[in-house]
């Protein structure tokens, strides 16, 4: 057994302090950015990101990769829309420092096959200056490749 005393968070990193109103801002900018996604108005999702944003999802999927940008996050979006008519139920959502986590599920059709599906997602989110700069997307990768 270790003794609490003896433990050191030297070196841990920690998220800064931050308020309710600005964990309360992030995560209605969050809500915005998944509200306009589930409209299909793709330019105010592009209103919420930095120019120099960075989007990272699995290369097992066909719009997977690291894509950094606004040119690549198009080409992303681009990719997602033309395989996958979904929307994203938020079941859970947290803020910490700048960063925002969200636990859901993507529910929708895969636009070739027709096949239905309903995957859980883990989506982070990195925060600077008001919008997204960084978002990497978790997702049951084996249940959305048999469906596509």
């Amino acid at each position: 057994m270790l003794a609490t005393d003896s433990i050191s968070l030297a070196g841990v990193a920690r998220p800064p302090a931050t308020s309710a109103a600005d964990s309360d801002a992030a995560i209605g900018l969050i809500r915005a950015l998944y509200d306009a996604f589930g409209r299909g108005d793709i330019l105010d999702v592009f209103s919420t990101l930095t120019q120099d944003v960075v989007i990272e999802q699995t290369t097992e999927l066909p719009w997977g990769g690291t894509w950094r940008g606004m040119d690549d996050a198009r080409e992303f979006f681009l990719r997602l829309m033309q395989r996958v008519d979904s929307r994203v139920e938020v079941q859970e959502v947290f803020a910490a420092g700048s960063r925002v986590i969200v636990i859901g599920r993507t529910r929708g059709m895969a636009r070739r096959t027709g096949t239905a599906f309903d995957v859980r997602v883990v989506h982070v989110f990195e925060l600077r200056g008001g919008k997204v700069s960084r978002f990497e997307t978790y997702v049951d990768t084996p249940a959305m490749q048999a469906v596509l």
